[in-house]
């Protein structure tokens, strides 16, 4: 079988330039390089998953025509239900390949560097240049490996032992100083200045649980950064879970019990960042705070009862980016 073999790319090298550039700049394509470098993430799945180059190229090409087409496939393989959680749904989870192709062409979305960039910037505003961070559930490890090389102290916790296995060589390569944690009892109450926790919660059954758990991580007056479409039901999403649908634009149920409030976010919560004050007093929130948070929350409410007003302004916000180098690999 061809597996691929070829060299580390030379952007490697010039990544933390590339970083460091970048940050100062007002813009939502704060990339990664490699997210740029279509040779070596075609390298890296197939070393993860022994498929061939071709298998590899055509499958993400395919995931770059439509953002969640492997997982769909796959889902629909097994006859699983979509938008139900089941023990066949964590089997799914664990057996599958195909949220490799998903994550890579989902973290080269313009949304997704605007996330990502929002992430950092509000981090390096408020927090100590060398905060300690938590990066809970981050897949292939591109969240972990930018707020390392913006100087931050990372932790990095993911379940799917493919994510993690492609995140220690995306580590190495690119000099990302960030420490692998390989079991939830690492994770030490009170010790993060800062919990990121994107595009999880809403594939989890009592996201509750999880949040409590992640809030009793931070240190007092740590902010949680979440990002979590509870309300984005559609076949391009099929592990997305109805029962979470409650929880679009909560604060409230989901957050509030576990002494998290709303101190800031991006445009319709995309993400949200919540304090952690276990006294119950509010923080101080600006007029324009209040009515970003304000605005994000009353539109997303109704995604609670109907998800179909919402899907295709989604589709448009999720559409991939261009990618012409794949083609040349």
């Amino acid at each position: 079988m061809d597996i691929i073999t070829e060299g580390i790319s030379p952007h490697i090298k010039n990544e933390r330039t590339f970083v460091n550039k970048h940050r100062s700049k007002k813009t939502n394509t704060h990339e990664l390089a490699p997210l740029q470098d279509a040779s070596y993430l075609v390298r890296r799945i197939g070393e993860v998953t022994k498929l061939t180059r071709e298998q590899v190229v055509d499958r993400l090409r395919a995931e770059s025509r439509q953002l969640g087409l492997n997982v769909r496939k796959a889902f629909e393989s097994r006859g699983l239900t979509r938008y139900q959680w089941s023990e066949e749904m964590s089997e799914f989870y664990d057996d599958t390949d195909a949220f490799l192709f998903e994550t890579v062409i989902w973290n080269r979305t313009v949304t997704k560097q605007a996330i990502r960039s929002w992430v950092e910037t509000f981090l390096t505003q408020t927090l100590p240049k060398k905060a300690k961070i938590l990066t809970f559930g981050d897949g292939l490890g591109f969240d972990s490996l930018y707020l390392a090389l913006a100087g931050h102290q990372v932790d990095y916790f993911e379940v799917s032992q493919r994510g993690i296995q492609f995140a220690k060589g995306l580590f190495k390569d690119y000099q990302g100083d960030v420490n692998v944690l390989t079991s939830s009892d690492q994770v030490l109450p009170g010790q993060y200045d800062a919990v990121v926790c994107l595009d999880v919660l809403e594939h989890i059954p009592e996201p509750s649980n999880i949040v409590a758990f992640l809030a009793g991580a931070l240190r007092e007056e740590g902010y949680f950064l979440v990002h979590a479409p509870f309300w984005f039901l559609s076949p391009a999403v099929v592990t997305h879970l109805r029962e979470n649908r409650r929880f679009s634009g909560d604060v409230r149920r989901l957050y509030r019990p576990h002494g998290l409030h709303a101190v800031d976010s991006a445009l319709f919560w995309n993400p949200i960042a919540l304090q952690k004050r276990t006294d119950g007093s509010p923080p101080k929130l600006s007029i324009g705070h209040r009515a970003q948070l304000f605005f994000g929350a009353s539109v997303l409410w109704w995604g609670r009862f109907w998800s179909t007003p919402y899907v295709p302004f989604a589709s448009l916000m999720t559409k991939p980016s261009d990618w012409p180098d794949l083609d040349t690999v």
